[in-house]
């Protein structure tokens, strides 16, 4: 899985799901809150390297929506998801 810089030489490999498979994997995203835009992703259930959050400035991508491809212009092998899945935890106990 790689975050895909402005610049190419940029590109950031944040982790692997290792060799190709016909298994499911997990994929997910931990915000570290604040109003940061650091996000650490979490490949089957292991620590990627953390990321910071870019806005991109491709106008063919509605708002607000997850979008997910692979790293080549053509196809290489389908992307089934299963589920998807948001949780927002508060660790703010005084009420």
């Amino acid at each position: 899985m790689y975050h895909n810089a402005k610049v190419a030489t940029n590109n950031l490999k944040l982790g692997t799901f290792g060799a190709f498979d016909n298994e499911w994997h997990t994929l997910a995203f931990r915000f570290a809150g604040n109003n940061s835009l650091q996000v650490t992703p979490v490949i089957d259930g292991q620590d990627g390297t953390p990321f910071t959050l870019t806005q991109s400035p491709v106008s063919a991508f509605a708002a607000d929506k997850l979008h997910v491809t692979d790293i080549t212009r053509g196809a290489t092998y389908p992307v089934l998801i299963d589920s998807i899945a948001v949780e927002v935890n508060s660790t703010d106990t005084a009420a």
